[in-house]
């Protein structure tokens, strides 16, 4: 009789499915410093984890798991050269690699590329129509007007409303004046106390609404001068003070940031011709901008209405809407195209040239997300147009941390930022998809001879759940930098003050951490909530000063710290205006910028005493975005806490139930988890390891 042959394969079934290289760890000691090292990562301490891996890789030098997974490690502690050379040795040693192309990809462009509008031109990346079938959403929309959640204010005159769409489209409020309603609504302007005004054009009136678009008051229903005509654009200036296009009467109006008549604008005089058909308006930096469709033409005033000069002349095909994008350009809709205008040299460019012959775009603005949206009236649609670089690709999603301590309910961080490295927000649920590596073994007989085969796919995972925005998330986490420099001690009282002035002014929930920028850096001492200051105080001042300070070691203590929290942060350093360079060990001031950045941290430098503020100050807020104030500041040092609560985040927490065999937590799970925006994508994979049974 003959006995039967066990034969054991394993087979790999949809190995094209994921970008990640295999798990081929045999040696005991490797598998337990790689299993800490992926655990150390998630939980934000990176440095540990680069220790880890390396101890990984003195075992096995070639094992490309383990080098990307160093490569990611090293991004996060701002080494992005490092992390090229190690991504690059995973991809020699294990073959090409789609994730890893991606990380090099963004690296590279977002060195290479200043952010900014297109030069290149927008295309459509999505239309978001005003008719569905037999639902009719809006009608014939005449402005927009972005929101930092991504999503916006609409203007549907055709309906009488104002819209709230969420950043995919949906509607997800609207606003039609109360009782007495809307009267032919047609373009907003933000109002000072976060509200908005809002013109009606058939009523020959502006209303000024609360946020949630209740009617506070009204204006414009006087006699003479004070009588408004068919009022359509509306622009607002940094001080709250109000210009309006009162179409009908051929002027501009300015009001008080209450809504009190204070002049008028725009009939001809001896060095103006006066306005024809006065349409879109925007002001910036104390000038108005007010186009005029009969005349093709961009007239330019100072906000008391004195007439300064014109561009454009003739070139338009009859400008309506205009607004300012973030980088100071000006956008115009200009019938059937979106120029971009420079305010500084008056060059015009086309974005974007809507493809029906009979379009009508009368509003431009950009967005939260760097989209351009274009309302076109007689179509009913608003258009939603990108650059072609980021078409079919253009976030970077990067999972940051995954938490098993309660598997199979999985929930993992990831960050979702454009290809400057801008944070991409008010994504919702339906934007993410996430998959997991999902092994099942199963006995196969041939005759005598037996095999097990093991099958790995990727597999939709069960029960996701977006959980948690962290834009929507309340409270700030701070590290208080304070140079310890012989100079410095001679401000005690100044640093004393910004201590105090910065910690109140965080709001509640916060949490602020004090590193003394020394010969060693400390920890000092850490407050919770905004009445810790006085505490931190008098910490700061006691501590010693050294000639030999340095501030580089200082900065990595104080972002390690941050890191562990991975919540809305920032470096508040408390300086003479110096970062004492000389005294750089190991990174350069370009690797402690994209330190910050990497892991989406903050900037700000308060400066004491009245020496200048050095250029590396100056380099590492705007590389982390911040600022640099003296600490006499007139607005009060309570604008960073004020700033650090409104920034944008794209930072959101996903969970779901695992379906893999966690192997008593020596197994390594993997998952991908994607998300998606019009005709824009981004996709990471990672790993885990469950608890350990």
């Amino acid at each position: 009789m003959k006995h039967a042959t066990a034969l054991v394969a394993f087979v790999l079934a949809a190995a094209a499915a994921s970008a990640q290289f295999p798990y081929g760890l045999s040696d005991p000691s490797a598998q337990e410093n790689f299993r800490l090292g992926v655990q150390a990562y998630h939980r934000g301490r990176t440095p540990e984890s680069i220790l880890l891996f390396e101890r990984v890789l003195s075992f096995n030098p070639r094992d490309p798991l383990s080098l990307f997974w160093l490569g990611r490690a090293y991004f996060k502690n701002g080494l992005e050269s490092t992390a090229l050379d190690r991504w690059e040795a995973a991809a020699r040693e294990g073959g090409r690699s789609l994730l890893i192309e991606s990380f090099q990809e963004f690296v590279s462009s977002r060195r290479a590329v200043e952010p900014g509008m297109g030069r290149g031109g927008y295309v459509s990346a999505g239309e978001i129509p005003g008719l569905q079938g037999r639902e009719t959403r809006f009608l014939r929309p005449s402005w927009i007007h972005p929101l930092r959640d991504g999503g916006f204010l609409l203007v549907s005159h055709g309906t009488g409303e104002i819209l709230r769409v969420d950043v995919n489209g949906v509607v997800r409020a609207r606003f039609r004046g109360g009782v007495g309603g809307f009267d032919r609504p047609f373009s907003l302007a933000p109002a000072p106390d976060g509200g908005f005004w809002v013109s009606e054009f058939q009523g020959d009136r502006i209303s000024r609404c609360d946020k949630d678009g209740n009617v506070l008051s009204r204006i414009g229903g006087g006699k003479g001068r004070e009588r408004l005509t068919g009022p359509q654009y509306l622009a607002s200036d940094s001080g709250g003070f109000l210009f309006a296009v009162d179409f009908g009467n051929g002027r501009v109006v300015k009001y008080s940031p209450s809504g009190e008549f204070l002049l008028e604008f725009g009939r001809s005089s001896p060095v103006f011709p006066g306005f024809r058909s006065p349409t879109g308006i925007a002001v910036r930096d104390g000038k108005v901008y007010v186009a005029d469709a009969f005349r093709k033409a961009i007239y330019v005033f100072d906000d008391s209405g004195n007439y300064l000069e014109s561009f454009a002349e003739g070139s338009l095909l009859g400008p309506e809407g205009m607004t300012f994008a973030g980088n100071g350009e000006l956008l115009v809709a200009d019938r059937r195209r979106v120029l971009a205008a420079d305010t500084t040299t008056y060059e015009i460019r086309e974005l974007y040239r809507s493809p029906r012959p009979a379009a009508r775009l009368v509003s431009a603005t950009l967005d939260a997300n760097g989209n351009v949206l274009a309302a076109d009236y007689d179509a009913s649609s608003v258009d939603v147009l990108s650059d072609p670089a980021v078409v079919y690709g253009g976030y970077f999603l990067e999972i940051e941390r995954i938490r098993a301590d309660s598997f199979p309910v999985v929930e993992a961080d990831v960050y979702v930022r454009d290809r400057f490295g801008n944070p991409v927000v008010g994504l919702d649920q339906g934007n993410f998809y996430a998959s997991e590596q999902i092994s099942v073994e199963r006995s196969v007989k041939e005759g005598e001879t037996e095999a097990r085969i093991r099958t790995e796919t990727l597999t939709p995972v069960r029960e996701l759940e977006l959980v948690g925005r962290l834009s929507d998330t309340p409270g700030v986490s701070v590290a208080l930098v304070v140079e310890r420099s012989p100079g410095i001690d001679a401000y005690r009282s100044e640093v004393r003050q910004a201590v105090e002035s910065v910690a109140s002014g965080l709001g509640d929930p916060s949490e602020a951490f004090l590193v003394t920028a020394g010969r060693v850096p400390a920890l000092q001492g850490t407050a919770s909530g905004s009445s810790g200051g006085p505490v931190l105080a008098r910490q700061a001042i006691s501590a010693e000063v050294d000639p030999l300070w340095r501030f580089d070691a200082a900065l990595r203590l104080a972002v390690s710290t941050l890191t562990e929290r991975l919540g809305r942060s920032a470096v508040v350093y408390i300086t003479t205006g110096t970062l004492n360079e000389a005294r750089f060990e190991g990174p350069t001031l370009s690797e402690l910028g994209t330190y910050l950045r990497n892991n989406g941290i903050r900037f700000y430098a308060v400066v004491v005493g009245d020496a200048p503020v050095s250029e590396a100050v100056r380099y590492l807020a705007g590389t982390a975005g911040g600022g640099v104030y003296r600490v006499w500041e007139p607005a009060g040092l309570g604008r960073i806490g004020r700033d650090l609560q409104d920034a944008a985040s794209g930072r959101y927490r996903i969970r779901f139930t695992s379906a893999a065999d966690p192997g008593f937590g020596r197994s390594y799970l993997r998952i991908a988890v994607e998300a998606y925006l019009f005709r824009k994508s981004g996709r990471d994979e990672s790993g885990y390891f469950a608890p350990l049974r």
